[in-house]
Parts: structure tokens; sequence; C-alpha cells
């Protein structure tokens, strides 16, 4: 049987200065990196859809039995290309796409899609809001063209907006340019969109910033539970901060309760934030600090701020007040001090949903880095069971490992790369958990942060992708 992955790549574009696609401000290239999860051959092909659902190229290619293969430069379409991209194949594939702006200053990654749905939920959405406006792109996943409804829900405005998309192809919704988010000053909230055709769909969501080059991109909900985590949040750590936006899919209002334990080996103290949340809105935990309490004032190299104190580890929703469905996105950056000023440093991953039928015991990472061109990169696993896990990752071409005994449940592991491998190192990882006791079942999910080391401070050098379950 095919496997398809399918990557909205409205971002897709050939990495060539002058091939650019606009939005919000600002112009994007990207590439994309595909990993073999099996052990032989893979062989797929890689078909380009325009935006109007044409097929504007078809390539074939055969990765190795557990290797990766990067796409950049894109050379099987046109300098200029701009669309979406489904990737079919004989065997598990996961893939991951690097999302720069034009001028390489701007950088952020999310994870392709091997599943979609009729509705699609975005916690985040923002309308020049502090100088901050997102956009999004919607991909048709049917075989038949999809009309598409877009809700927007916060800080007391309600807006719609819709679109006809192909199959295969995308649309981009732009809201620094939609005149009834305008309505509001910085407007922040949160979108569903709904398709009554019953093609499902698949979304990915930019935040771009107008005063720096940070730049943020997040995959779109389909599923949700009444219950999150988050497998890596810092405060103060190195100048870090992390804002989780949980959104309240439900019919009723909902308080939220968000429980924070440090990671073994770093900063921070158990500390809990509860707040509540309208239905269909979102809202922000952890932003510009954590709840008092929550960081370490001393005792660690790299906190950054001393009164506040620093925190690193997970976050897990451990009240629900009106057992209301949630999704939701953690965004993290860089300070470019103890207080709420940022620099360019800024990427997004979402929460792992509790009882996600995707979940298993062991996950791909397809781009792990050591000094790579000045980037390394850095992981986050967290046990979504029931009980205490064994977590075990290991990596191609090294014998380097990551591992950790007597997780607990709603813990996370959590290792750089930095210095860890060997210059120039580039490859992937698959991390893998069993029950601490020999018996019950594991189940894990996490992320991977990217971080230039060499970039300049004016540029963003970090970016974030959700591991990939298989």
């Amino acid at each position: 049987m095919r496997k398809t992955i399918s990557i909205i790549l409205v971002l897709a574009l050939v990495l060539i200065p002058t091939s650019v696609f606009a939005q919000a401000g600002k112009s994007y290239t990207s590439g994309f990196q595909v990993q073999n999860l099996e052990n032989s051959d893979a062989h797929i092909t890689i078909d380009f859809y325009s935006t109007s659902g044409t097929v504007a190229a078809t390539a074939s290619y055969t990765i190795g039995a557990l290797a990766t293969q990067v796409f950049y430069p894109l050379s099987d379409v046109a300098a200029g290309f701009s669309g979406s991209v489904v990737i079919s194949s004989d065997k598990k594939l996961a893939s991951v796409v690097n999302i720069l702006t034009a001028d390489f200053a701007g950088s952020s990654s999310y994870t392709g899609l091997s599943e979609g749905d009729d509705t699609i939920n975005l916690p985040l959405i923002m309308a020049k809001a502090y100088n901050i406006s997102t956009w999004f792109s919607l991909q048709n996943l049917g075989v038949s063209d999809a009309t598409v409804l877009v809700t927007y829900k916060g800080m007391g405005t309600s807006c719609t907006e819709s679109a006809t998309i192909s199959p295969g192809a995308s649309a981009v919704f732009d809201q620094s340019t939609n005149t009834c988010l305008d309505d509001i000053a910085n407007w922040v909230g949160a979108a569903t969109v709904t398709t009554a055709s019953g093609n499902a769909l698949g979304a990915i969501v930019m935040q771009a910033t107008t005063t720096t080059n940070q730049t943020l991109a997040y995959n779109g909900f389909f599923k949700s539970s009444q219950k999150l985590a988050f497998a890596n949040v810092s405060s103060n750590f190195y100048r870090s901060g992390t804002g989780m936006q949980v959104q309240n899919i439900g019919a009723s209002s909902t308080n939220v309760t968000l429980t924070f334990s440090p990671s073994a080996g770093f900063p921070g103290n158990t500390c809990t934030q509860t707040l509540a949340i309208p239905a269909g809105e979102s809202r922000t935990f952890g932003w510009p600090q954590f709840p008092s309490g929550c960081g370490s004032t001393s005792g660690f190299a790299g906190i950054t701020d001393t009164v506040n104190g620093a925190f690193v580890g997970s976050a897990v929703v451990t009240g629900n007040s009106a057992s209301m469905p949630l999704v939701g996105i953690a965004n993290i950056v860089t300070r470019a001090s103890t207080g709420t000023l940022l620099t360019a440093g800024g990427s997004t991953y979402n929460a792992v949903l509790d009882g996600d039928s995707s979940l298993t015991s062991t996950v791909a990472l397809p781009i792990i880095a050591d000094r790579n061109y000045g980037i390394f990169s850095g992981l986050a696993i967290l046990n979504m069971s029931a009980e205490d896990v064994d977590i075990t990752c290991t990596f191609t071409g090294t014998s380097y490992t990551v591992s950790q005994n007597d997780v607990a449940p709603g813990a996370s592991v959590t290792a750089s790369q930095f210095y860890a491998i060997a210059p120039s190192y580039v490859g992937s990882g698959t991390c893998t958990a069993v029950a601490s006791d020999g018996s019950g079942t594991a189940l894990i999910a996490g992320m991977v942060n990217q971080l230039s080391s060499t970039a300049p401070v004016t540029n963003d050098g970090l970016t974030t992708y959700d591991s990939i379950n298989y």
C-alpha cells in the first residue's frame, strides 16, 4: 500500500533569493527533509501542486533503509514555484520542512502531514498585534474541491472568510490584510476552519514580525483532548521565554490549570497557573514570566534573571473545570534582557494531546545536528504514559545516545547535541520507550530545537519541529 505525506508548501519555494512568495510583509523560501522509517529502500514519488491545483512537476527518488534525504534546493520545479507537495511511498516516511525568509535572516520548521480532517483549529492568530501578524495556508487533502470557512474569535470580535481549494492544492489567508480584524488594535485570538464537503484539510500557521527577523510556524490541529502536554518550556534560562497558547474549542467557558515540572538536571520548581478560557477562544500561559515560585534563582549556570528565576521542563494540563476539548501551541523566544524585549530568535511547536491514538512508544526525529554550519539541535521527549518509562534515543552514523530511566508521567528528557556528537554532524534520530517496571504501555512524544550558534544576533537562528510517532 502506498503511504502519503502532504507538505503545505506555499512556502516550498526554490531556494534562490529572487524566487520568493510574500505574505504579512515578508517573503519566504524553503526545503524539506524526508526520513525513511523502515529497514529497506523507500521508493517515493513527489507531486508538486500549484495553488490552482495543477501538478507543476512530478519526481521519483529512492531513499535507503533508515536514511534521510534533503530536498534543497527544489530542483524539480521552476524558480518562483509556490504551492504544496504530496509525497507517496511504499514505506513509512517522516518529513520536516525548514522555512527561511528570502534574505535567510528568519527561519522556522514544521512537520509534514500524514492525515487531516474537515475541521482544523488554530490556537494563535494575530493581526498587527504589537508588530506581529500571522498568515496560514490550508491544503485540501481530498480528491474533490473543498469550500472552506474560516471563523476568527477573540477580543470580542467574530469574523469569517472563505475560499474554494482544489484537490492537493493550498490557499493562503493573510491576517495582516484582513479588514475585519483591523477593527481592534493589537488583535490576538484563534481560528477554526471547517468544510461542508467532508474533505480532509491540513494547515500550517506562520507568525512574522515587522520589527525583527523572528519567524515562527506551527501545524493546525485536527484532533483535540481535554488534557494537553508541552514537552519543553523554559524561562530565563540563557534568556529564554515560553508562552503557551491554549484554545478552548468546546461550547462552554472552562478554567484550565497548567502544572510545570522541571527536567532532571535543569533549574526550576513545580508550580501551577490557572486561566479562564471562553468558548472558541484562547489564552496565553507563562508569558512574560512563569508564575511566582516556578524559577530557581541560583544553583545553575545559565540563569539570566535572578529575580524571577529560571525554569526548564515540561507543562501538563492538570485541570479543566468544564472538561472542554483543548488544543495548544508553545512559542519559544529569546529575550534581549530580563524583561519582555525580544531578539530575533523564536520558534513554535504543537502541544501533545493526551489519549491521541497516534501516540506510540517510538518517535522519529528527521533532523539532528551538531555544529553543522553552526547549527546544532536539542531534543525533549515527553512521557505520555500513565507510569514511569525508560527512554533511549539513538542517531544515525554515531554511537552517541540519550537515555534516562524512570521518567515520570508528564516529565521529559531534555538533551542538547551541541559538542555532543561531532563537528558538521547532520543525521536523524529515533527514540523509544519501555515501561520501567517491564509491564504496561509506554507512550512518548516530543520536539526538536535547531539553533544556529554562528548566526548574527539580528537573525532568527531558532527553529522547532514536532517529533513523529510511528
